[in-house]
């Protein structure tokens, strides 16, 4: 929180720090509400069959151009041939084939779409939709999405998606009255901000209110041991943010199921 200053006139705004443990803190003028998500690894690749983390050949950035199956264009790290599927690139892949109606709302796959059916593998029980063949990637072996890994996707989303709106709730505070959505950590610097929207991972805000703040708690740690004054303000802080625990909310469950929906 060290690095986020808000003049208070600007109006409230969500602070969403992501990794497996996500921290969610809603800043409305000098009070401060924050709660933790188990968000689980997926938006670092993990739990999912072909993610990877961001190393060489992640697939960051996935795009499906004039929306035909042979037309995917992907972008990896350091522009090499693809190892696996990154968060960034999960979220896009959902966010197209979503778009694309390949994805259900809930979740599921529709694989007896004309445009798209010649792309999954496996059987009727556990489909995969092939990204990229295997004759493109490193290894080999085609680097798909399965129906497992939406589902670990929307398991991490809608703790992320409970925790903002469980805030909001407690300051009776509308997505529309935010001035801004901060997120914070590596993923938050490389995801699409459209995708994240769309697979209704952040609170339905237009993009530009949408900003990357890079690795706040690194930095914020720096800050208070270079510096006096910001120790001083940590104690501060430390003291007027109140914790709001996600468990022993009356409305955590409902939220919950509500939020696994895209």
């Amino acid at each position: 929180m060290l690095l986020v200053v808000l003049p208070e006139e600007d109006g409230p705004a969500i602070v969403i720090d992501i990794g497996t443990n996500t921290e969610v803190s809603l800043v409305n003028g000098r009070e401060i509400i924050a709660t933790s998500c188990a968000s689980g690894p997926a938006f670092e690749g993990g739990h999912i069959a072909r993610g990877v983390r961001a190393i060489e050949g992640a697939i960051d950035k996935v795009k499906f151009t004039d929306d035909k199956p042979s037309n995917i264009e992907i972008s990896t790290i350091a522009n090499c041939q693809p190892i696996g599927i990154t968060g960034s690139g999960l979220v896009d892949i959902v966010s197209e084939l979503l778009r694309l109606g390949v994805i259900e709302p809930s979740g599921k796959f529709k694989t007896d779409q004309d445009t798209f059916k010649d792309r999954f593998v496996g059987n009727t029980n556990d489909p995969e939709f092939v990204i990229v063949e295997g004759n493109a990637t490193q290894t080999g072996q085609p680097i798909t999405i399965s129906q497992q890994d939406i589902r670990e996707l929307q398991l991490a989303k809608a703790a992320i998606c409970t925790g903002s709106t469980l805030l909001m709730r407690e300051l009776k505070i509308e997505p529309d009255d935010l001035s801004e959505v901060l997120i914070a950590g590596a993923f938050g610097n490389y995801v699409n901000k459209e995708s994240a929207l769309a697979i209704k991972l952040l609170p339905e805000v237009p993009v530009d209110k949408i900003k990357s703040i890079g690795n706040a708690a690194g930095s914020g740690a720096k800050l208070a041991l270079v510096s006096k004054e910001e120790r001083l303000r940590t104690s501060r802080l430390a003291t007027q943010i109140e914790y709001i625990e996600l468990a022993d909310h009356a409305d955590f469950q409902d939220v919950y199921v509500a939020s696994m929906r895209f």
